[in-house]
């Protein structure tokens, strides 16, 4: 193993795992997913094209990771009892499959916290450019409306529904508050709601950069919104939400 993997996954002798000590391989898998993409220069080229300069303070600020596959042969062996505990977490959380493959492999991976800092969803983004129709673009590690950038804003007046968390990061790199990300398709738009209204919104945006998507992400999104007391406004820039 690599000096980076004995220092993000060190060993420990009971079988017992508290809560701090899950949390404590969360981190350090997260970590490892980020240096992993701060190693990788094509994919880091490829968040340039679609995010614009990042800096690497918001790469940090949002834990973005990139999945190389090589998460499974840096973890301790299979068959050790920290190797068991480590996969034990990281099949809990679906991070791993239950064969063991990585769920996010070739894949950019975007962490959502909980306000008190607990794990609750992973976002993902398939970087290959040729893709089979059982291999969504986007996708998520666990089911059930979660909002990825909701957890980091603080009674904003407006959110801005992002098409990708790509353009989350590339708002926030701009100064924009506010932006968000969720699958607004697969669950049922009062679900979302719910979750946004936690702060007293008064106006929502939507925004997608990819100008072939941009018609039907609009269309699809006026359409869920239209039986709400929300009206939909197309995000153009210039101006803080």
């Amino acid at each position: 193993m690599t000096s980076m993997t004995n220092e993000l996954f060190e060993y420990h002798d009971s079988k017992l795992i508290t809560i701090e000590l899950e949390h404590q391989h969360l981190t350090n898998t997260f970590e490892y997913y980020h240096q992993s993409l701060l190693k990788t220069q094509d994919v880091l080229a490829l968040l340039e094209r679609k995010c614009g300069n990042l800096t690497v303070e918001i790469l940090e600020k949002f834990q973005v990771g990139y999945s190389n596959r090589s998460l499974g042969i840096s973890l301790p062996r299979p068959r050790s009892v920290q190797g068991d505990i480590i996969r034990g977490v990281l099949q809990r959380y679906a991070l791993l499959k239950p064969n063991g493959h990585e769920t996010f492999r070739g894949a950019l991976l975007f962490p959502e916290f909980d306000f008190n800092g607990s794990l609750i969803n992973v976002f993902g983004y398939r970087t290959r450019t040729n893709l089979n129709k059982k291999q969504p673009r986007l996708f998520q590690a666990l089911s059930g409306p979660v909002i990825f950038n909701l957890g980091r804003t603080l009674k904003p007046k407006a959110y801005i529904l992002c098409a990708t968390p790509l353009e989350v990061l590339a708002l926030e790199n701009n100064g924009i508050s506010h932006p968000v990300y969720a699958p607004w398709f697969d669950v049922k738009i009062d679900s979302y709601l719910a979750l946004l209204s936690i702060n007293r919104f008064t106006k929502l945006y939507w925004y997608c950069s990819h100008q072939s998507y941009k018609k039907g992400f609009e269309s699809i999104l006026t359409r869920y919104f239209s039986k709400t007391k929300y009206k939909l406004t197309e995000w153009e820039g210039g101006k803080d939400a």
